[in-house]
């Protein structure tokens, strides 16, 4: 005869009443503790005294044959997928669908009360949402179903013969805390009177995905590309470019969109511009100007190419990002499209081994232009900016100031 026990400290359950005349004692039952074993009787409810410092209790898990004697090969549990072939990842939060098939042959024996019994994971299977339709009564099939614990419970009519019933369930995957591409079992038993298991089906499980988050970069607060920015200084040295103004910033804000599952850590790493500039009518290239003291979050990196905020969503959706000032001195010059990326890597909470890390990016194109301070001349010359189809765009024409000379100014 095989044997199994668990131990169960019920000290840790704080049931200590206050004192009484007799010692006071719990009825531990065993179906809400402990799972069914094919193969093993499933043991009787127990008495424990709570009067003993930390008491323990110890289940014995008896051979089949000691509660059920008769001949069980004509019991058959089988579970199956609503699809020919098992089917691909679902996106989390649409319907799934299990079949389960319990098929008995050559048993004449009697079972008032016959249940069905899957397992499964309720952290990322959605409770409320598992259903199983029930039968008409007097057809031998479905009378009920709980769900809850980890355990669907579909109790069935009396079977005194043969039976072949074929059950679908539905299931849904719980959002934004089912890790993506995980297989999550569901295990299934035949139960007797007793609760003892006369059948056992072979697992199957689902996985599911979700959509692929996005995050937008905006420009002085704006998402689009062919933004003119022209509050700036104008050159001191005439030239079509910005001056070197300390206190003249363009701040770059980010947002996530999309996200439909919980995040820990998350990195986001912007590269600073190169844009042409302009010095007392000298062309150069140069890199955008990183200045920590109003970027304290931000970090730049050893190469001075790039700059990385680290955060935490702290199992949540919150992903908050700072925001980035840069400054672009000395001498951007004007209607040269400058363009600024970001990207990010988002870490989900509790990450299974089968889970991959989410990765965002975006880009904003922009430029500077003089400053349109009185009515001028329309200039047939258009910005035309760098086009992306998730973005609109900004097209802006150029007003110029002209003065005429009102005779002879030589």
């Amino acid at each position: 005869m095989s044997l199994s026990t668990l131990r169960i400290n019920t000290a840790t359950r704080s049931l200590t009443p206050p004192t009484l005349s007799k010692p006071p004692q719990v009825v531990i039952p065993t179906q809400s503790i402990l799972a069914p074993h094919f193969g093993y009787c499933t043991p009787n409810p127990i008495v424990v005294d709570l009067t003993v410092d930390n008491p323990t209790v110890t289940f014995v898990y008896d051979d089949i044959s000691q509660c059920h004697p008769g001949d069980t090969t004509g019991i058959e549990l089988h579970q199956a997928y609503n699809t020919t072939i098992k089917p691909g990842p679902y996106l989390i939060g649409d319907q799934m669908i299990s079949r389960v098939i319990l098929k008995i042959t050559g048993y004449n024996a009697v079972i008032n009360n016959p249940k069905i019994v899957i397992f499964y994971d309720p952290s990322v299977y959605d409770e409320s949402e598992i259903s199983v339709p029930l039968d008409p009564i007097g057809s031998g099939g479905v009378v009920s179903f709980t769900a809850e614990n980890g355990v669907l419970t579909i109790n069935l009519e009396a079977i005194s013969g043969g039976t072949n019933i074929d059950i679908p369930v539905t299931w849904k995957f719980r959002k934004y805390v089912t890790p993506e591409f995980t297989p999550y079992p569901l295990e299934a038993l035949f139960l007797n009177d007793g609760g003892h298991p006369l059948a056992e089906a072979n697992p199957v499980d689902f996985q599911g995905y979700y959509r692929n988050p996005n995050i937008r970069k905006y420009t002085d607060g704006e998402y689009a590309d062919g933004i003119i920015l022209r509050h700036f200084t104008p050159s001191r040295y005439l030239d079509p470019a910005i001056d070197d103004v300390e206190t003249e910033y363009v701040d770059f804000t980010f947002s996530v969109h999309n996200l439909e599952r919980f995040i820990g850590a998350f990195t986001i790493t912007d590269t600073l511009p190169v844009y042409p500039s302009m010095e007392n009518g000298v062309e150069s290239q140069r890199t955008a100007i990183f200045d920590p003291t109003v970027n304290p979050d931000w970090v730049l990196s050893a190469d001075g190419t790039t700059v990385t905020y680290t955060g935490n969503a702290y199992n949540s959706l919150n992903i908050e990002i700072p925001p980035l000032r840069l400054r672009f001195p000395p001498w951007a010059m004007y209607y040269y499209n400058i363009q600024n990326s970001v990207s990010g890597v988002l870490t989900p909470y509790n990450k299974s081994p089968f889970e991959n890390d989410m990765y965002v990016s975006d880009s904003v194109i922009f430029s500077f232009g003089e400053k349109l301070s009185s009515i001028g001349i329309f200039d047939k010359d258009i910005f035309r900016p760098h086009y992306q189809a998730d973005k609109p765009i900004s097209m802006t024409m150029t007003m110029i100031d002209t003065w005429i000379c009102p005779g002879n100014c030589l």
